[in-house]
């Protein structure tokens, strides 16, 4: 049995503690499981062992099954032994990571070989060189029917229009099935960039973004006239630094735009990381909020306020965000 690195182990300690009251009909406690994935065999005197119990394939199917979204600890319990593999490796194809354009072409070969893998494909994360999500919306958007969450996040990677496809904006619509969109670490050449990529995947009703950048603050709200009736954000998520710098008034032109806040319900605002938040700022949050109040449903805010630390949750009825920031 291939030996499992630390973190992998703790993953798989952890689900096995929430799911010792289901080994209670083998009357093996959480300890003793805990032990077995360890190899270590129970001792009596001063070195004698005895057998190991043989559990069913079921709960260690069970324990895999709780670490469907740890990709790390997946790749290692697939190599464990065999009758680990099949259920680590059916996980695993739930998602898919790309660095590169090279990255995608292998996968797309792959799939040639293998078509049964794109029904089981729930989330693409495009890391690294961003050329690659042209590639994968050429080559993979309409294998993957089932896919739902497309994450593009780097370390303040650029997206570098010499290095897409000139169509790129026309090609992403491929992604019918995708939800929820997440993007991180992004430095995009304007505002009006980050707006055509939103609107350029017609399902999408989840936005979650995180520490992203902008070249230049161009924006104008003429551009999205074509798609006030096609995008439908329900949930938009803002984390880390999505206020600070002179580019994100522009930004938030964009955010409190009818075509983007006319049907949310679930708001996110979450600048605990900035330690400095503004009047301006408030501004810009009360803008968004005044947008959105004909439909929002949940306020969720974690803000900073200039002097003093505030960390609070809060839930806030439609009726009652006006007056939330002033």
């Amino acid at each position: 049995m291939t030996i499992l690195h630390s973190s992998a182990m703790e993953s798989i300690k952890q689900m096995l503690k929430r799911l010792a009251d289901r080994t209670k009909k083998w009357r093996i406690s959480s300890r003793r499981l805990v032990q077995i994935v360890k190899g270590e065999a129970g001792k009596s005197g001063s070195s004698a062992t005895r057998p190991l119990p043989q559990l069913p394939i079921e709960v260690w199917e069970n324990v895999i099954d709780h670490l469907w979204d740890k990709q790390w600890t997946l790749l290692e319990c697939h190599l464990v032994c065999r009758a680990w593999y099949p259920r680590s490796r059916f996980h695993l194809h739930r998602s898919i990571w790309f660095v590169s354009s090279k990255g995608v072409k292998a996968y797309a070969k792959a799939l040639n070989q293998t078509p049964e893998l794109s029904e089981r494909v729930r989330n693409m994360f495009i890391l690294g060189n961003l050329s690659s999500l042209s590639t994968a919306a050429i080559l993979l958007a309409r294998k993957l029917p089932r896919l739902k969450t497309l994450t593009i996040q780097a370390r303040y990677s650029e997206w570098e229009p010499w290095t897409m496809h000139s169509d790129i904006f026309l090609l992403l619509p491929a992604f019918s099935s995708v939800t929820r969109l997440i993007i991180g670490n992004i430095t995009f050449p304007s505002i009006t960039v980050l707006a055509h990529l939103v609107c350029a995947l017609p399902r999408l009703v989840k936005l979650k973004c995180r520490s992203y950048r902008f070249t230049h603050d161009c924006f104008h709200g003429d551009m999205l006239g074509p798609y006030r009736d096609r995008v439908n954000i329900r949930a938009l998520s803002l984390h880390k630094n999505c206020f600070s710098g002179h580019r994100s008034e522009k930004l938030f032109d964009f955010l409190a735009h009818p075509c983007i806040s006319s049907r949310l319900q679930r708001l996110i605002i979450d600048d605990s990381g900035d330690p400095w938040f503004s009047e301006q700022d408030q501004c810009k949050c009360q803008q968004l909020l005044e947008a959105a109040s004909g439909s929002l449903l949940e306020l969720k805010s974690l803000l900073t306020y200039p002097g003093q630390q505030i960390a609070e949750w809060s839930l806030v009825p439609a009726a009652g965000v006006h007056s939330k920031f002033m």
